[in-house]
């Protein structure tokens, strides 16, 4: 416990030294721009005012602190707002798509010797491409579950997860994304963490447990186990980020060999650069449970594999973006663990897409099957 305690202050000293060393002094380390800004103000600008709704007709941002060009700088975040919800780019990141036609407004914040926030907003507006369809596809999230069997308040997040289960229908896919925390996991896989880092609102390099996050985007405010951030949360996703595209899967198994044949299918509306995920989850896993005085605490939705060591996942057809209407397969196979139980595995596929140019990717829909079941397109009025 102690070696471990100073590991965790190794790293986050380690990683300070690091930023210091690539910070410094603005004027000195950043480029200068083409705008007139007062020093110690921060104002954006964006190159144009008008985008396609196409998924790759992308606006670009310039981000100026005084005479400094802070666009790309660690510690720089441009924030999104549309129809009143509000959401962030990842860090450093200053380029934008869309595949919903509508406004947007963007305003940035700088942390540098404390957070400046732009005085001023852009608005840009995103148009309906001609060639887009709309098919009507009912969105599946991936509701991701940062959990341990040494965490005490994890199984409060598990159940506020089966809440919303209840009351929102066929509209999540939980995956449970197990950690050492304090003790060791026998759940717990080494690509974990690095989910953990991609959503994770902590600068600390800690790891604070649970946590909840939609489609591998950092949330818009940290939910530890609370039923109404993750209701809030699930609708902004909802409003922000509705489906442009779809998932089907078919799967087989061969129980002597323990083989499973995935084959999953993929259609978008519009043109874009797509990525996916595929998964192997179980239910029904008993181990003891901190927080839980049973003894026999039964833990669902446990990620058992994952299809890809790369959390951005796998290009859907690379070099190449996709066309709309046309369908795309991918075919993956998976051995099961002695261990696992095969009547308890689940097949989840999730379709991820950007809206910053490539730099970050989302889940943007999903599908799931039982082990050697099947689940076609997924639409609203069926």
């Amino acid at each position: 416990m102690f070696m471990k305690y100073l590991n965790r202050i190794f790293v986050a000293f380690s990683a300070f030294v690091a930023m210091m060393a690539c910070s410094g002094n603005a004027d000195e380390k950043t480029p200068e721009h083409d705008y007139d800004v007062p020093e110690g103000v921060l104002r954006i600008f964006a190159d144009k005012e008008r985008i396609a709704a196409d998924g790759t007709d992308k606006v670009t941002f310039t981000v100026a602190f005084g005479s400094s060009d802070v666009s790309e700088m660690p510690g720089m975040t441009i924030s999104v707002e549309k129809d009143g919800r509000k959401t962030d780019l990842a860090e450093g990141v200053n380029v934008f798509t869309a595949t919903q036609p509508g406004e947007y407004v963007f305003t940035a914040a700088y942390d540098y010797g404390g957070v400046h926030r732009s005085d001023n907003a852009v608005k840009v507006t995103a148009e309906r491409s001609g060639g887009q369809l709309s098919s009507g596809y009912r969105q599946m999230m991936i509701a991701m579950q940062f959990t341990s069997t040494g965490c005490v308040n994890c199984p409060i997040l598990s159940e506020a997860i089966r809440n919303i289960q209840q009351n929102h229908p066929e509209r999540i896919i939980p995956i449970a994304f197990h950690m050492d925390y304090d003790v060791a996991d026998p759940m717990t896989l080494s690509i974990n963490e690095k989910f953990y880092r991609k959503v994770s609102d902590r600068n600390d390099y800690s790891i604070g447990l649970p946590m909840f996050a939609f489609n591998f985007r950092k949330s818009s405010q940290h939910i530890i186990n609370e039923y109404a951030k993750i209701e809030s949360e699930l609708q902004m996703e909802s409003e922000l980020y509705p489906p442009v595209c779809g998932v089907s899967l078919e799967t087989s198994y061969d129980e002597s060999s323990r083989k499973v044949q995935i084959k999953a299918g993929f259609k978008s509306d519009v043109s874009a650069d797509y990525r996916y995920h595929i998964f192997l989850v179980e239910d029904g896993v008993e181990y003891p449970q901190m927080g839980d005085d049973t003894g026999n605490y039964v833990h669902n939705n446990v990620l058992r594999h994952v299809c890809s060591d790369n959390v951005l996942g796998v290009k859907i057809e690379k070099g190449t973006l996709l066309e709309p209407g046309k369908e795309y397969l991918v075919e993956r196979s998976v051995t099961l663990d002695e261990g696992w139980d095969s009547s308890k595995i689940r097949v989840v596929a999730a379709m991820l897409c950007s809206s910053d140019g490539g730099e970050t990717y989302y889940s943007n829909n999903a599908n799931e099957c039982p082990l050697g079941g099947s689940s076609d397109y997924l639409y609203e009025n069926e």
